[in-house]
């Protein structure tokens, strides 16, 4: 691996660390004029599991709150 790489994983906690990372969980929140505008009024919040172990992500529906 290059220096940097290396410099970073080591910073994030070590390869080992990183190893065991089984998945990636992820909640975005949305809201806005432009959403409004499009449809989607309110505040949404999907959320993302990414597989860290095969190429895989599964996403969730949208919660919404206005």
């Amino acid at each position: 691996m290059s220096d940097l790489l290396d410099r970073t994983i080591e910073a994030h906690g070590g390869l080992e660390r990183w190893r065991g990372v089984r998945a990636i969980d992820v909640v975005f929140n949305f809201s806005g004029g432009l959403l409004d505008l499009k449809g989607f009024p309110g505040h949404h919040r999907p959320a993302v599991s990414v597989d860290a172990l095969k190429p895989r992500a599964v996403l969730s529906a949208a919660q919404r709150r206005s």
